[in-house]
């Protein structure tokens, strides 16, 4: 998503399989559709919250159930996103995405498109098809299709899933080992940044106050 004259560089470092970063990443949306001067040019950025995560991915509930033993405190996760989606006019049900996958696939997919050529688009349409319909988004033939959907060239997007995804992977190490230790991350101008969703009036202040700090360092 580019703005007419785009002039400060937004990095926005998130995982598809990321709860708040699907909210974050519409929640920005919302902001920037909002506001069609803003000035920011959005690059999506690959964070992998769970980098040891095995081929096939793993049931939501016997992962969340080892992460989180104590029953209220997955009730209390559940009800804490499922407000903060309400907060922009989203729902919510994790039931609606039983299996977490290995994201790898649709982040090197991100990170192979272009943020001229439809990128944020793409990451929109690959976030609200795991979340809302539990797509299966290690999968490229699923991957291709909501490619196509969103206006990437499908045979383009088929090449990009079979190249090597190291340089991806090692990317998403870099920014982690470089302090991005939560998703979802923005960082303006490559230098003033901050994490976590929040609603887009909210988000769009707070971008544009990073921006007066970049602007003025």
């Amino acid at each position: 998503m580019n703005a007419t004259a785009a002039q400060t560089t937004l990095d926005v470092v998130a995982d598809p399989i990321c709860p708040w970063c699907y909210i974050g990443l519409n929640s920005l949306a919302q902001a920037l559709s909002a506001s069609p001067g803003h000035g920011f040019d959005v690059r999506l950025r690959p964070f992998l919250l769970y980098p040891d995560m095995p081929e096939g991915g793993v049931e939501r509930a016997a992962s969340y159930a080892r992460k989180f033993p104590d029953p209220a405190q997955r009730e209390a996760l559940a009800s804490a996103v499922a407000n903060s989606a309400a907060e922009i006019g989203l729902e919510f049900d994790f039931a609606l995405a039983p299996r977490i996958p290995r994201s790898l696939p649709a982040l090197h997919l991100i990170a192979r498109t272009r943020p001229d050529s439809g990128q944020f688009n793409l990451a929109l349409a690959i976030y609200n098809a795991y979340w809302r319909l539990g797509a299966a988004i290690d999968a490229p033939d699923t991957l291709v299709e909501i490619a196509g959907a969103a206006g990437i060239d499908p045979a383009a997007a088929r090449e990009a899933l079979a190249e090597p995804m190291e340089g991806t992977e090692a990317e998403a190490d870099l920014l982690r080992r470089g302090g991005v230790d939560g998703a979802p991350t923005f960082i303006v101008g490559g230098q003033a940044g901050f994490a976590g969703s929040m609603p887009p009036g909210r988000l769009l202040a707070a971008l544009e106050h990073a921006r007066t700090l970049v602007e003025g360092a």
